[in-house]
């Protein structure tokens, strides 16, 4: 499964759904296209949301676990050498 930030409308909705209140977004797109559009959405915030907002110009492949009612999601980032796990109880 392929996964992207594409040109940061998800980034734009989860800020709507948690009302600016995050720790950080690490928002990866290897589109350069899409990319562009992603970095000019980031611009258009406020500064100090912009801040918490990483851009990564990379591929991503996700796989997705369930074990014991809980699902694991694990993130492989070849270009980085770059693994992200989340687990969602």
């Amino acid at each position: 499964m392929y996964c992207s930030a594409f040109d940061g409308d998800s980034v734009q909705e989860f800020l709507k759904r948690r009302s600016g209140s995050f720790g950080q977004i690490i928002a990866i797109e290897p589109d350069p296209e899409n990319c562009k559009t992603l970095e000019a959405r980031v611009a258009s915030l406020p500064i100090e949301t912009g801040r918490r907002i990483k851009i990564v110009q990379s591929a991503a492949l996700v796989f997705g676990i369930q074990f014991e009612g809980s699902i694991t999601f694990i993130l492989l980032f070849p270009a980085l050498f770059y693994v992200v796990i989340y687990v969602i109880a």
